[in-house]
């Protein structure tokens, strides 16, 4: 039988306390484990007879030889003087032992401390955490010197103590003085005396129970077991005795239990006096649920027999590990104790009545019922009353008449207590009720006005000091009063009846119903067992007899292992930090150099995503690199991470479903759902481990994800989750809830998984935890294995974290919570560490007996952790070296602001803790302090909200950075929010968490500083693509570099420039604050800060007329200004005269602190400082100071009031700064920013020029320095603010706004133009073929006159380098507005999407055949040719301008153009009837991310493929154009401008360009346009063209129609602009007409090939190329054409050597290298596409690249020489 059945009534046992032979074991292991045992010496001298009797300690040995003897090694020589002086000193042996644990055994290994066999009969093994022995031995005349030690790391041969023992009782006196062991202890003492408060300290005796050492070493058979050397073994066991009795009188050793009874009188009935002991032996797992039970009496009754026996066993052997014992007290004890307090309290339900002589019934209360108690039975206490009075009372007759009757008046009272499972039940029965004119038989009419009852039911459950809490768990009432009138008699006494019946209503009227009162039944800790611990209580209930049983468990010993490791100490001070600083961060090289340059604007940006929305519960975690994963579930109850991602995507966050497949998989069919999750890193591999809950059908499920990695995530796109099914032991349950799960670390750094179970008990309503581990390698058997709590945690309002006490071996959980309204707050390891049992708890507290409402841990670097707990309005801190119930915890911060508190986080990085908080007020706010200075509360920051509204919040300290950051929902938002550096002044940054959306979805803008870095080549003046920079910033911060989504930091990171040698970085913004970022190469660095133009331009309103003046766009679209602007005043003109000088007065101060900061030496103007400005009447000036002269210059109205009575009152700003809270300037400034009503003020040390910030905040002033840039433009923003002009208005002052109108029409003069050239190409078709094959006649006959030429060198510097050499920067005056859409271009391109379907081409098949066919019939010449362009294209980037000359003169030999002429021939012919249809490319509509949704903005609905194109070359050019020229490249006033754009054809327009009229303003923005265009389409086509020559798969898709489109719109660009701003061009009229057709068939053929084209093309073998596409084909169609265009611009160098120098010659000449690069690029781009050897079309399409490159330089080259 068990514990349910115990019955002690009949006993002699009052109360019985039993402790299983396990939790003493393992308790008294790790006691011996704190290693509070001193180290023992003994030495044995020979004496005279040289007998080995002399005993001396370490210092008398000392004294004797000047020697330790156990300093000498083993193997010493005997002429070694050390032993010679043992030897004159007579030295035999010496013992060196300290009791403890054995060294580097695992104590679960060891035997076992204690085996009970009886209580006089304890088999005690004693062990040494080290021993040695010394021996001199003398042989002859030498001296041998042995030393033994006791093995370590191994059980095996361990020395250690074995013997019988008896239990006997020492007494003691009440000061503990009786024993040594707690003198030595009085921390241990004071505990004991802490555990008796409810004891009096006269009323008993102090005992201490003991293992009886003494009579120990008498026993026979007491010895030292394990010593393999007989010799030790004899000398231990001959010597080790003395040491041991010694050790145990002078130190004591409290193996079993110290008990303790009271000398003084006291009221509670189960005060011990005295006690007797049993075993119970459980044979099951080698005894260990075998209990030593104390049987004890109370009141001075008989004390139990020794012999006394159970019928059951106190303890099951299932549940060893769950509590130490059990406590069990007897029904009629308990019945007793509590029908003594229960009697008073009935008393109060309980009445007499008494008739009066007056008439009056008076019902007098406090009538103490009996009691019956009942000796078995449910029902164990039964009060009943039954109080009578009998007299007259006056009533009246029907008619009036006086009359007196006899009345009896009756008070029935009746209470019945029971007893049952965990409850008490209370029953209340009150009856009043009176007889009128009784007959002999006291019978006659009868009436009850009162007849009530009650039924009240208390929950019992235990608080962790053992205190017994009940809980009202049902509460009924019931009323069964007459309330008729009695019924009339025959003698027509009805009136009488009812006049009798309501006075005596009346007279009772203020009887209340019965109640009754809640009880307690005494505390029952006073109990001390091993090593002077007390218990923690649990779950206590009623057996099938009605004895009280209560789980008990002993607490963990008092003492407090210090800290292992050194704390960190306050560091010397070090030159600041590149993170701390403004200026640039190191680099780390990169091989590369070059130049950069760069700026930054602050404007208007997209993004192609959508911002998430907060769901419910979310945790984040972070990589290595300070990257987050933020697991959440959605609003679909999906769990998923959300991870940051640098590098790799648009928007920087992809969402992973960790979820969906695996409930499909493992539940198929079913709708299970997910109600919470956990996650962690483990902290010996870096894994991440998930824990989900599912509920299906009501029914919690658990499913387990462990050891994925955190760098690696691609496990994310499919976990291994493992189902985790409830299969505890002997428990299996209809129904499980989760209440909480945890992931915690043991000694050897394995993961345990912890989850908490609610689990109602069939007799309570409450809930209360159930906690287990998960032993995913099943090795008990079953996967939950039952770790329960040590003391009752109630359901739902609790919280646990996982922490580690200092000195422990392992992790333990925290729990804080309450158990019937008492708090809970305790410690408990992991596991038991030394073997079977609980394991031992720690019990905490917070003063005055509060309920923590959050606690958190901060790991120290030894792993111990610091816990946190809030308790009402104060942050108390537990050193992880004083954790325990006698200590006080600190209370590091009391404040309103920390009020309601639910919610806390804790960390430690880089010799800081930081936690945060969440009160009930909603706020998120945060507290720091050094890690070394935890205990000094005035070091602690001041805490100051930093969000409102906030639901839930996760935080962690960035660990790359060390930067704050916190995750909050709330308001309906979702957002990271960051603190910068010391350099930032630590401003506080938000970022919503953005991911990609569909291309067709709408964009997201957003406020920007986007800064645009160029690199460029060292030797070159062209873009250094592709190419490697150090980037880096000032602190970390989020942007978007070209495109894609990285984190910067200090540390800098290598970042590749695209295609354009460019870093384009956006940063988002809300304010004027923006990240400082550095780039650099080896040999050089660009430092860039963005706040510079817009402090610069706020700033420079330093009047009040310029303020006034001051304007801003009211209505801005997509970033810029449509139609007419409409301007608003930055200042309303309702702000005074004197707050607009106030203003102006300010920004100057301003601008001399931002100019400080930039340039440190600069000499700050003091004229600035006049007298200060005031608002309304508040009074402000100069602060009194002897030394320091402080000026309050925004001491306007709310700051006067503010702080009116402080100012006037202060010397100096240094007293000003005492008499505030100092903080760091971004937490006073993001909380002030975000208040309605900012009140404060910035005051400037007029001497060092220091800017200083005071805000009130809840009725406190707080102070920070204003000493970074960040800081003053924060006050830029302020003093805005207090003149009514909001941060958005001042953003938009600042604004870099685009022109639409402008933009719009250079956007439709190039498209008009564009289509025109290309219209007239197609209408000249049909005539092209007889042209052109008479003009290449005529071209052959003039070969030779140009190809022999060699005086090249006329042309100037140009022929005598390579064509890159003669490149200007394509990037020269780009800006990051201007490359906006050419940006969003390059991000979206593959994102593209053609509306409708895409446009066709059918194709005669025989057309395409003879094609073909003509390529193959000319192969011979024509391969030939391609081979040596191909060996030109090679050596393109190395060959002058003469030498590519003439190489090209030695490819033209006779016939090239002739077999050039045939394949064109047959090229016009394809094209006479589908040039219109392909040209239809161009107006094909498309769908681009970001670049549609600007358009759609601006009235721009539908876009074409040409549409595109043309409004990035827009752009581009009208921006840079107004930036240099300073105003539009075609004013909507000028008439030939609208002459332009209303031109229907070619000649018209041909005849306003070529006009002598046209403007030269028009004419050179016309060149300027064709030709920058040319550059700049280029430029950012180069990536999408080099994408489409080196794909596989063909260019069917929208990239390669997009290719086509580019290079249409750069080759017509360049074409429209040498033919309609000619300089000094082609003078051959022959020649020219070739060189047009020539570039209508090459354009016209590459749209006809780029896809387009429907047809099938058989395989074509043309060198080494394999042509197999209708790419293939166009491609090689294009490079046959190559050699006419190179032969036209042979011809034309050939007449630019003949003509004057100059600027247009030079500019011809500029163009014609140009058109030579792109020769040279065509040729290239047939290999990349045709040829199947990959390492030559590597080759080729770097030379491609390099041409293209140059191809944009010289045509900016161009337009900067040309068309002055």
């Amino acid at each position: 039988m068990d514990i349910k059945t115990s019955k002690l009534s009949g006993s002699g046992c009052d109360f019985v306390v039993a402790t299983t032979q396990a939790s003493i074991n393992s308790n008294m292991l790790e006691y011996l484990g704190e290693g509070t045992q001193p180290i023992q010496y003994i030495f044995i001298l020979y004496d005279n007879n040289l007998n080995p009797t002399v005993q001396v300690n370490l210092e008398q040995i000392q004294q004797m030889t000047g020697v330790n003897p156990f300093d000498i090694p083993e193997g010493t020589q005997s002429s070694d003087p050390r032993l010679q002086a043992l030897n004159d000193a007579m030295f035999y042996v010496g013992i060196k032992v300290q009791m403890g644990l054995p060294q580097g055994v695992d104590p679960k290994q060891l035997p076992p401390v204690v085996k009970l066999e009886s209580a006089d009969r304890v088999q005690f093994n004693l062990f040494c955490s080290q021993a040695t022995v010394v021996q001199l031995k003398t042989v002859g005349r030498r001296s041998a010197w042995s030393v033994y030690n006791q093995p370590t790391s191994s059980i095996d041969n361990l020395w250690t103590i074995h013997t019988t023992v008896n239990l006997v009782v020492a007494d003691l006196d009440k000061n503990l003085d009786g024993s040594t062991y707690l003198k030595n202890n009085p921390q241990i003492k004071q505990q004991l005396k802490d555990s008796l408060l409810n004891l009096s300290g006269t009323a008993f005796s102090l005992q201490q129970l003991l293992f009886d050492l003494d009579s120990a070493i008498l026993e026979d058979g007491t010895g030292f077991q394990g010593v393999k050397d007989p010799e030790v073994q004899n000398l231990l066991n001959s010597f080790f005795l003395l040491l041991h009795k010694k050790t145990a009188s002078e130190h004591g050793l409290p193996l079993v239990a110290v008990t303790a009874v009271s000398h003084e009188p006291d009221p509670s009935s189960l005060h011990m006096t005295g006690f007797e002991r049993t075993v119970t032996k459980v044979d099951a797992n080698d005894g260990a649920a075998t209990t030593l039970n104390y049987l004890c009496a109370i009141n001075n009754h008989q004390v139990p027999s020794r012999y006394t026996h159970f019928d059951w066993n106190w303890m099951r052997p299932e549940d060893v590990n769950q509590e130490s014992g059990v406590i069990s007290i007897s029904r009629d004890i308990l019945v007793k104790h509590i029908a003594d307090k229960l009697q008073i309290a009935c008393a109060a339900s309980c009445y007499k009545p008494v008739i009066g002589s007056d008439s009056r019934v008076i019902m007098v209360p406090g009538q103490t019922p009996p009691a019956k108690l009942s000796p078995t039975g449910s029902k164990v206490i039964n009060f009943y009353s039954d109080l009578r009075d009998r007299g007259s009372m006056a009533t009246k007759y029907w008619d009036g008449r006086p009359r007196t009757m006899m009345v009896i008046a009756c008070s029935q009272y009746s209470c019945d207590v029971s007893f049952s499972g965990k409850s008490i039940l209370v029953e209340q029965t009150l009856e009043v009720w009176a007889c009128y004119n009784p007959d002999a038989n006291d019978c006659g009419a009868t009436t009850s006005p009162v007849h009530c009852g009650r039924s009240d039911e208390y929950e019992m459950s235990a608080d962790q000091n053992g205190s017994l809490q009940l809980t009202l768990k049902n509460s009924s009432t019931w009323d069964k009063a007459d309330h008729r009138s009695a019924a009339p008699s025959k003698d027509g006494d009805y009136d009488s009846f009812r006049i009798l019946n309501q006075i005596f209503r009346d007279q009772i009227s203020a009887l209340c119903e019965g109640n009754m009162h809640g009880f307690q039944i005494g505390q029952l800790e006073s109990f001390v067992f091993p090593g002077a611990k007390t218990f923690t209580y649990k779950d206590p209930f009623f057996s099938d007899n009605q004895d009280l049983i209560c789980e008990i468990t002993y607490v963990d010993p008092v003492k407090v292992s210090p800290s292992q490791e050194p704390q960190p100490q306050p560091a010397a001070p070090q030159p600041a930090t590149q993170a701390d600083t403004e200026g640039p961060p190191s680099s780390t090289p990169t091989g590369n150099v070059g130049k950069l340059t760069g700026s930054s604007e602050l404007m208007r940006n997209y993004l192609q995503g959508e911002i998430i929305s907060p769901a419910g519960k979310f945790e984040a975690l972070q990589r290595c690199d300070g990257h987050t994963l933020l697991f959440a579930i959605d609003s679909s109850g999906i769990f998923h991470v959300i991870e940051e991602q640098t590098g790799t995507s648009h928007t920087g966050w992809q969402v992973h479903d960790l979820s969906t497949a695996a409930i499909q998989a493992l539940f198929p069919g079913q709708d299970a759902t997910i109600r919470s999750f956990d996650v962690a890193e483990n902290a010996a591999d870096g894994t991440i481990g998930l824990m989900m809950t599912l509920q299906l059908n009501g029914n919690d499920h658990l499913v387990v994800s462990l050891g994925n990695p955190s760098g690696d995530t691609h496990w994310m796109a499919d976990p291994a989750w493992t189902l985790v099914p409830f299969d505890s032991v002997d428990e299996q349950p209809q129904k499980i809830v989760i209440a909480n799960t945890l992931f915690a670390e043991t000694v050897n750094r394995s993961q345990y998984l912890v989850v908490d179970i609610d689990r109602p008990d069939n007799n309570t309503t409450g809930l209360s935890i159930t906690r287990y581990h998960i032993d995913m390698a099943r090795s008990a058997g079953c996967y939950w294995v039952k770790h329960d709590t040590t003391v009752d945690i109630a359901a739902g309002q609790y919280q646990s974290v996982v922490g580690r006490i200092s000195g422990k071996p392992g992790d333990g959980i925290y729990t804080a919570g309450s158990t019937g309204g008492a708090p809970q707050l305790i410690y408990e390891p992991i596991i038991n560490y030394y073997g079977n049992g609980p394991v031992s708890p720690r019990r905490l507290r917070l003063p005055g007996g509060a309920i923590p409402s959050a606690i958190t841990t901060a790991r120290r670097p030894d792993g111990s952790t610091d816990l946190y707990a809030l308790g009402n309005s104060t942050l108390y801190l537990f050193p992880s070296d004083a954790q325990n119930e006698d200590t006080e915890p600190l209370a590091v911060f009391n404040g309103d602001v920390l009020a309601g508190s639910e919610t806390l986080r804790a960390m430690t990085h880089d010799g800081v803790t930081t936690v945060w908080g969440r009160n009930s007020s909603d706020q998120v706010y945060y507290l720091a302090c050094a890690t070394s200075r935890l205990s000094e509360p005035s070091a602690w920051s001041t805490p100051i909200p930093i969000l409102s509204q906030v639901e839930r919040i996760s935080a962690y300290v960035n660990r790359a950075d060390g930067g704050n950051t916190i995750f909050a929902s709330g308001d309906g938002r979702l957002q990271k929010l960051m603190q910068g550096s010391a350099a930032t002044g630590r401003i506080w940054r938000s970022q919503e968490i953005t991911l990609a959306a569909p291309p067709t979805q709408k964009s997201i803008s957003f406020m920007s500083y986007t800064t645009t870095i160029h690199a460029t080549q060292m030797e070159m003046d062209l873009p250094a693509t592709n190419t490697v920079v150090n980037l880096s910033a000032n602190s970390r911060t989020p942007v978007y570099i070209n495109g894609i989504y990285h984190v910067l930091s200090p540390t800098p990171m290598h970042v590749a420039t695209d295609a354009s040698g460019t870093l384009t970085v956006v940063e988002m913004t809300d304010s004027l604050h923006g990240a400082i970022v550095t780039a650099s190469f080896d040999n050089t660095s660009l430092t860039i800060n963005p706040m510079d133009a817009s402090s610069s331009k706020l700033t420079a309103l330093d009047s009040a007329d310029k303020l006034r003046t001051a304007k801003i766009h009211s209505a801005v679209t997509a970033g810029g200004v449509v139609g007419s602007p409409q301007l608003t005043s930055l200042i309303s003109s309702s702000v005074s005269d004197d707050d607009v000088n106030a203003v102006a007065q300010n920004l100057g101060l301003l601008k001399d602190a931002y100019d400080g900061l930039t340039n440190p030496g600069k000499q700050i103007d003091e004229t600035r400082t006049s007298e200060p400005q005031v608002y309304e009447s508040a009074t402000a000036g100069t602060l009194p100071g002897a030394d320091t002269r402080v000026v309050n210059y925004l001491s306007w109205g709310d700051i006067g009031r503010a702080f009116d009575g402080f100012i006037h009152t202060i010397d100096n700003i240094a007293d000003m700064i005492k008499r505030a809270f100092s903080s760091i300037f971004g937490d006073i400034w993001h909380w002030v920013k975000h208040e309605a009503e900012k009140i404060g003020g910035i005051f400037r040390d007029a001497v060092t020029g220091t800017l200083h910030f005071f805000a009130k905040i809840g009725g406190q002033i707080y102070h920070a320095v204003m000493d970074s840039f960040h800081a003053v433009v924060a006050g830029l923003e302020w003093v805005f603010d207090k003149v009514k002009v909001v941060i958005q208005d001042v953003v938009k002052f600042c604004e870099m706004l685009l022109g639409w109108d402008d933009i719009r029409r250079t956007k439709d003069v190039m498209h008009n133009t564009i289509k025109l050239w290309m219209q007239n190409q197609v209408d000249y078709i049909p005539k092209a073929r007889d042209t052109i094959d008479k003009e290449i006649k005529a071209l052959e006959g003039v070969m030779n006159e140009w190809t022999g030429i060699t005086n090249w060198p006329s042309l100037g510097d140009v022929s005598q380098k390579p064509a890159s050499h003669s490149a200007s920067n394509p990037n020269q005056n780009q800006t990051s507005s201007s490359k906006s859409l050419a940006n969003h271009y390059q991000t979206h391109a593959g994102q593209l999407s053609i509306i409708g379907d895409s446009p066709t081409i059918k194709a005669a098949e025989q057309l395409i055949s003879d094609l073909v066919t003509a390529i193959s019939n000319e192969g011979i010449v024509l391969v030939g040719v391609f081979n040596q362009l191909t060996q030109l294209a090679k050596d393109f980037a190395s060959l002058t301008v003469e030498q590519v000359l003439q190489r090209i003169a030695g490819i033209m030999v006779d016939g090239v153009l002739s077999s050039v002429q045939v394949v064109a021939d047959v090229l016009l012919t394809i094209l006479y009837d589908v040039a219109q249809s392909a040209i239809g490319i161009l107006d094909a509509k498309i769908h681009i991310p970001v670049i549609s949704d600007i358009l759609n903005a601006i009235g721009v609905s539908d876009i074409s493929f040409l549409d595109l194109l043309c409004w990035i070359a827009a752009v581009g050019f009208t921006v840079v154009y107004k930036i240099v020229e300073k105003c539009p490249p075609f004013p909507a006033h000028e008439e030939s401008v609208q002459t332009i754009l209303a031109a229907g054809a070619w000649h018209e327009l041909e005849n306003v360009l070529l006009h002598p009229t046209l403007p030269k303003a028009v004419q050179k923005a016309f060149f300027k346009a064709c030709h920058g265009s040319a550059s700049f389409m280029s430029v950012v086509g180069n990536p999408v063209t080099s994408a489409e020559a080196y794909s596989e798969a063909g260019t069917g898709g929208v990239i390669g129609k997009g290719a086509t489109v580019f290079k249409i719109v750069v080759a017509v660009c360049q074409s429209a602009g040498d033919l309609l701003v000619p300089q000094d061009p082609l003078q051959n009229k022959g020649i020219k007409t070739i060189s047009t057709v020539t570039s209508a068939l090459k354009l016209l053929s590459s749209i006809y090939f780029s896809g387009t084209v429907q047809s099938q093309v058989g395989k074509l073998g043309f060198g080494s190329l394999s042509v197999d596409n209708s790419r293939g084909i166009g491609a090689l169609v294009g490079a046959i054409l190559v050699p006419i265009k190179l032969t036209v611009s042979g011809w034309h160098f050939y007449e630019l050597t003949k003509d004057n120098a100059g600027n247009t010659r030079s500019a011809a000449i500029l163009g014609e290298v140009s058109n030579l690069a792109s020769c040279v690029s065509v040729i290239a781009y047939a290999i990349v596409v045709n040829d199947e050897d990959p390492d030559t079309r590597l080759i080729a399409v770097t030379a491609k690249a390099i041409c293209d490159d140059a191809f944009a330089g010289l045509q900016v080259a161009e337009t900067i020489v040309g068309c002055p």
